[in-house]
């Protein structure tokens, strides 16, 4: 266990044996989804930089989806390459990349539309103190 520690910590959260041409495949495929991932966070930074920007609460709830979602890209770019694969992939490294992406992150882009269309939804504005107390807890 003493392999990548700094990593993994040790712990192994399940072995799976996974083959060399099953190794290849989710690296593969993380390459995949990861090139496209890189084409959004340009465009959305790029839109952030030549559009007008309100300052409110969905724009904090947006600034950390793009954290967690840039954070868990950066963990992906570990899990893409087929010799970290070997190291990382069945232990709770796997587990916290996609925690990032798919709770972190989706949550954050839920609250961020939730107050960005809150007026729309119940036809009154909502307490701006009461709103930055939830993204701030």
């Amino acid at each position: 266990m003493a392999y990548m520690g700094f990593l993994v910590w040790g712990h192994h959260m399940y072995l799976v044996g996974l083959d060399h041409r099953s190794r290849s495949l989710y690296s593969t495929i993380t390459v995949m989804i990861s090139l496209p991932a890189v084409v959004k966070i340009v465009n959305w930074t790029l839109t952030f930089l030549n559009g007008v920007i309100r300052v409110d609460v969905s724009l904090y709830f947006i600034v950390s989806f793009l954290t967690f979602f840039l954070s868990g890209g950066l963990t992906g770019l570990w899990l893409s390459h087929v010799g970290l694969n070997l190291f990382v992939h069945d232990t709770f490294y796997v587990v916290a990349h996609f925690h990032f992406m798919f709770s972190c992150a989706t949550f954050s882009a839920l609250f961020a539309g939730f107050y960005f269309y809150y007026k729309e939804f119940f036809g009154v504005n909502y307490s701006k103190p009461i709103a930055t107390l939830h993204y701030i807890f």
